[in-house]
C-alpha cells in the first residue's frame, strides 16, 4: 500500500502523460510533501503557460490565488463571488468567507 501522499504523486504522474488542455483538481496540495509540492507548483504554473486551463478547488488562498486568472467563491450550493484574480488578496477571500 502507499502513502496517500505518493498515491496523489501517481495520479499526477498518470495525469502527465495524457498531456491535457484542461486539469480539474480538488485540494491538490493536500499530503504531498515539501519537494512534491513545489514540483507540482511549478508545474502548474508552466502548464497555465503554455495555454492549459486549470480548474482547482483549494482551502489554500495564498497558492490559489498564485496561479489564478479567476477567482470564484461558492457558499450554500452557489457561486457567492466571481472576480478577476487580478489585485485580489487574500484578506478580500477572507472577508467574503466571512460573510
Amino acid at each position: 500500500n502507499f502513502s496517500s501522499g505518493m498515491t496523489k504523486r501517481l495520479m499526477i504522474g498518470r495525469l502527465m502523460l495524457y498531456q491535457p488542455k484542461i486539469l480539474i483538481l480538488d485540494e491538490p496540495y493536500t499530503g504531498l510533501d515539501q519537494h512534491s509540492f513545489h514540483w507540482f507548483q511549478d508545474y502548474l504554473q508552466k502548464f497555465h503557460q503554455q495555454g492549459g486551463t486549470v480548474l482547482m478547488v483549494t482551502h489554500q488562498l495564498e497558492l490559489g490565488l498564485e496561479l489564478a486568472t479567476r477567482v470564484l467563491v461558492l457558499h450554500q450550493q452557489g457561486i457567492q463571488h466571481d472576480i478577476s484574480a487580478t489585485g485580489l488578496s487574500v484578506n478580500q477571500c477572507n472577508a467574503w468567507l466571512e460573510e
